[in-house]
């Protein structure tokens, strides 16, 4: 079985991983390098790559507000080749997520991105909205969260 590695998050990852053609669309629209710094900067953040130090996966989580936070991904088409993606990023989230107190993260996603979806709902994720025209090219994009402490009101009613 092949092992994938987690590491801190660098910008020049945004540089070196391979994207799916959904994802080179966006990188033409605007300056990845300044949004690579500024996910650095504005939270926690991580790289999975495999053995041959192969980017699979970047994401991190900026703080919206407390226990609130906004979820950043890009995968790569590498992602669908390891069938371990997806348990090396729920056990590093989950540990991200305590570490910094998160009860909810959310994420918006390109409709286009099946696959990118596909392992989103995998992770238990829940969608909640389609976010019409939303995207830079007047795109859909739908709205995922993901509930990580359930709370409940005074009455009983759970909210989650």
């Amino acid at each position: 079985m092949t092992k994938l590695r987690v590491r801190q998050f660098e910008p020049e990852d945004f540089a070196t991983i391979e994207l799916y053609e959904e994802d080179k669309k966006n990188r033409e629209l605007f300056p990845m390098e300044d949004l690579a710094i500024r996910n650095k900067a504005e939270g926690p953040a991580l790289t999975v790559v495999d053995p041959e130090n192969r980017i699979v996966v970047v994401c991190g989580i900026r703080q919206m507000w407390r226990g609130v936070g906004n979820l950043w991904t890009i995968f790569s088409p590498l992602a669908k080749k390891y069938v371990m993606t997806r348990k090396v990023l729920q056990v590093a989230l989950g540990s991200v997520c305590k570490t910094h107190g998160f009860k909810r993260v959310q994420i918006s996603i390109d409709v286009g991105l099946k696959e990118v979806i596909t392992l989103l709902e995998r992770l238990e994720f829940k969608r909640e909205c389609t976010m019409r025209r939303y995207g830079r090219n007047g795109q859909d994009y739908f709205l995922y969260s993901l509930i990580l402490e359930k709370q409940e009101e005074e009455n009983g009613f759970s909210m989650c």
